[in-house]
């Protein structure tokens, strides 16, 4: 599980890195994507801290994070997807991927299928072997 978390940050990390760098380079100037992508960049930042480091009582929403995570991403593809075959807010795209759109894409798979897997992972019923003893199953060891 902890795998996972670390995973889903790193990438989420990685996907704010790009869109921030393509923010900078070149979509600076878009009206509302480059808005979009400062958004997408300081988001993806804000989610992998949430991976990282939710302390112990808000731990519990790390499923709602890991829906919002996989949701976030796939939103982006989405959107990229999109833009690669027609206009997103009327603005035109290169209409093939780029290094960094590559890189995007990773992150962003990798984001969903790491927030999926960890929701699934949690949510399933632990099983009696991996389940800490109780009381009641700890053996007595008294001697009369």
């Amino acid at each position: 599980m902890q795998l996972l978390r670390w995973t889903a940050a790193l990438a989420l990390v990685g996907m704010a890195a790009v869109h921030l760098e393509l923010y900078v380079r070149a979509y600076h100037f878009l009206p509302i994507v480059g808005k979009l992508f400062v958004a997408t960049g300081v988001v993806g930042v804000l989610l992998a801290i949430g991976w990282i480091w939710l302390p112990g009582p808000l731990a519990r929403l790390r499923r709602l994070l890991a829906a919002g995570s996989a949701l976030f991403a796939a939103g982006a593809l989405a959107a990229y997807a999109y833009a690669l075959v027609g206009t997103l807010f009327g603005e035109l795209h290169e209409p093939y991927v780029s290094y960094s759109g590559g890189v995007a894409i990773a992150s962003e798979v990798v984001v969903v299928a790491t927030s999926l897997a960890w929701a699934i992972r949690a949510s399933a019923p632990r099983s009696a072997s991996s389940a800490a003893p109780t009381a009641s199953s700890r053996p007595n060891h008294r001697t009369s």
